[in-house]
């Protein structure tokens, strides 16, 4: 079965309370930064966390990590991932991100560009549109010192609000 890299997120200080957690469901395999403890797994794997993990806020599917310090590659990087595989025709496509000690350090535009390369790649022309009417894909992207790690949400709301006033 095909490995890949996920990452869950936590607050701070609780790395290694879910790094014990994935231990637990048999993911030994971590790498602990701030408020987040990525690993190698499975697809079955984004089920399984999702329902069980306790502490972690949200579990992350990395699909790219490149560098970047202009914004011709950035968005050239993005628009190379495999977007097709990933979303389904008319999901909706919120993109946000974060930067930090990077070149690259003007989020909204890189959300704007970001969007307009998946946009570009799932339509096959520039300036193309999408209808966006579906479900849910939430992407991210992460530039900490012009590294750039590429997920997707699969938790969609915080797991800590699973079952939480969901009669409202």
């Amino acid at each position: 079965m095909q490995k890949i890299q996920l990452t869950a997120t936590c607050g701070f200080g609780l790395e290694a309370v879910v790094g014990r957690e994935l231990m637990q469901l048999g993911y030994t395999e971590q790498t602990k930064t701030d408020g987040r403890v990525t690993f190698q797994a499975d697809m079955d794997a984004i089920a399984r966390c999702n329902i069980q993990l306790r502490t972690a806020n949200r579990l992350l599917w990395n699909v790219a990590e490149f560098s970047a310090e202009d914004f011709d590659t950035f968005f050239d990087q993005i628009q190379a991932i495999a977007w097709e595989e990933i979303i389904e025709p008319g999901a909706t496509i919120p993109v946000t991100g974060s930067s930090q000690k990077s070149t690259l350090h003007g989020v909204p535009t890189l959300q704007g560009m970001a969007k307009k390369a998946i946009v570009t790649r799932l339509t096959g022309k520039k300036g193309g549109t999408l209808e966006e009417s579906g479900p849910e894909v939430p992407v991210h992207f992460d530039f900490r010192n012009n590294e750039c790690v590429v997920s997707v949400n699969t938790s969609g709301a915080g797991l800590h609000r699973r079952g939480y006033r969901s009669e409202e």
